[in-house]
């Protein structure tokens, strides 16, 4: 099974969508880098830009050219040009990033060619070679930190600051 993208000198269009599921990255997580991996079928050649998707949820078995969730078309966050058969991995970790720290809802992505930029094909997940779209993405857990101040004053009006600092696991104590 192939994903077609092409704009055939404004007879017809074919764009992708895919989506990813995210849920694994923990909130408040760091996103060092997020890399689109695609698998190019064949020789020919196309501009193709990433969007965002806007319009909401949407399921592989029943998105169509006519209920297709709207993306944002002004904005494109990352684009390449295909040609040679095999891996492409594209850029995108702002939009990741905006997805896990919840600026954005995560509807997906839209692949779109630039218009009259050509056509090619890029292996689905259903490809027998196993070389669907991935997402691969690079974080760094987030750090917890907690500050505790206590203050004991006894009668000899003595005053303790107890300050403790905890960051993944390490504790860090001053008394003053």
């Amino acid at each position: 099974t192939k994903l077609y993208v092409c704009d055939y000198e404004g007879f017809w269009t074919n764009i992708i969508y895919v989506k990813f599921d995210l849920s694994s990255i923990p909130s408040g997580a760091v996103i060092v880098s997020a890399k689109l991996r695609l698998t190019d079928r064949y020789d020919y050649s196309c501009v193709v830009e990433v969007h965002r998707v806007t319009g909401g949820d949407w399921s592989e078995g029943s998105i169509t050219w006519d209920n297709k969730p709207a993306y944002d078309e002004g904005v494109a966050y990352a684009s390449f040009t295909s040609g040679e058969p095999g891996w492409y991995e594209i850029d995108i970790t702002d939009l990741v990033e905006a997805w896990v720290n919840g600026s954005y809802n995560n509807y997906g992505l839209v692949l779109k060619p630039v218009s009259g930029s050509s056509y090619d094909q890029f292996q689905s997940k259903e490809s027998s070679n196993n070389r669907p779209p991935q997402l691969i993405v690079e974080y760094v857990e987030p750090n917890t930190v907690t500050t505790t101040v206590t203050q004991t004053i006894t009668e000899t009006q003595t005053q303790t600051v107890t300050e403790t600092t905890t960051v993944a696991n390490t504790t860090i104590t001053e008394t003053q």
